[in-house]
């Protein structure tokens, strides 16, 4: 296996890891934000994406391990 193919894609791997952290750095700071500017009980998925620049689907898939019938209390 050519060594610089497997450096590239360790590289890139890490890039993706990076990218994903500083993303959800971004909606939990977006989060506490609209929390405060709302109150938890009016800050929705669609408030933080607009605070974050982002869709609403980016705010779900980001954070996977949320189930849809949880609700805020159950979080």
């Amino acid at each position: 296996m050519d060594v610089a193919l497997v450096q590239k894609s360790t590289q890139s791997h890490r890039s993706r890891a990076v990218q994903s952290l500083l993303r959800k750095q971004q909606l939990i700071g977006s989060t506490i934000e609209c929390i405060d500017q709302f109150g938890l009980s009016q800050t929705t998925i669609a408030k933080i994406a607009l605070h974050a620049g982002v869709s609403q689907g980016v705010v779900t898939v980001s954070y996977t391990h949320l189930r849809a019938h949880e609700t805020r209390e159950d979080l």
